[in-house]
């Protein structure tokens, strides 16, 4: 029996303690023929409730393995040239396979235009080497890539498969994960701007999206509720706004007739 279980069944939370020594029988005995020994979450990652300044509750659904259950941020309005503290929670529900991985998408208010993307930040994606034999079956060292022959170099190794610290493979089953990562955004205006930002040939900066999701090589966990995602298997349910101000340029001008701005 695991965490969630439990919880269905006795109608209470169990402690992250509890919830971990569970998992890690699991891991041990019956998951899906994964033997690897339980990872030791970083500190503060696993809580047992959603705190009670959480603004948006959500519930992405990702192939009934992990679910998205809620995001804040901070500051709420993602100006220009902003660090903005993002903190998502998470739940896994269901067996994973070693190795799968988190990946936040930042783009417009339109999901197709990118502006960035985090994969290996903070304590729980920070890049790790994974199982997968390294090149010339050692951990050859290294200082960057491009001496992997097509492989990582991470923490001065060669790995042929990179994982992150604390990934979906290995939280516990119905432990919440919080996850923290800092996103400046990027500087979306053109030319000078004495109020806000304007910016005609883009309406869609207007807001900034985090779009997120969980990843293996190739593979995407298939999110089940197709409203909070996009055509790509990516939540898409993290919005900002940027405090920029689209100007029309096909727009009359209210600008009084015979007005010269200084």
């Amino acid at each position: 029996m695991n965490g969630s279980e439990l919880h269905s069944r006795f109608g209470k939370a169990l402690d992250v303690t509890t919830i971990a020594l569970l998992s890690s029988l699991s891991v041990l005995g019956c998951n899906k023929g994964d033997e690897r020994a339980p990872v030791q979450p970083p500190q503060g990652v696993l809580i047992e409730e959603l705190p009670a300044d959480l603004q948006h509750a959500v519930d992405v659904n990702f192939d009934d393995r992990v679910h998205l259950i809620g995001w804040k941020a901070d500051p709420a309005v993602a100006a220009p040239g902003t660090k903005v503290t993002f903190t998502l929670y998470w739940k896994r529900t269901g067996d994973l396979a070693p190795g799968w991985k988190l990946f936040s998408h930042l783009t417009t208010d339109k999901p197709t235009e990118a502006l960035g993307n985090i994969d290996y930040v903070n304590e729980i994606r920070k890049a790790k080497c994974g199982d997968a034999p390294r090149e010339s079956g050692a951990a050859k060292a290294c200082t960057d890539g491009r001496q992997c022959t097509g492989q990582e170099c991470v923490d001065g190794a060669c790995c042929a498969d990179v994982w992150q610290a604390y990934g979906p493979s290995d939280w516990p089953k119905g432990a919440i994960v919080q996850d923290t990562f800092d996103w400046t955004i990027p500087n979306l205006c053109t030319g000078a701007a004495t109020q806000g930002c304007l910016d005609p040939k883009n309406p869609n900066l207007s807001r900034v999206r985090v779009l997120v999701g969980v990843w293996r090589g190739q593979a995407r966990l298939t999110i089940k509720n197709a409203e909070a995602s996009d055509a790509e298997q990516r939540a898409n349910v993290i919005a900002l706004p940027t405090g920029i101000r689209w100007v029309d340029p096909a727009a009359p001008s209210t600008q009084p007739a015979g007005h010269s701005p200084r």
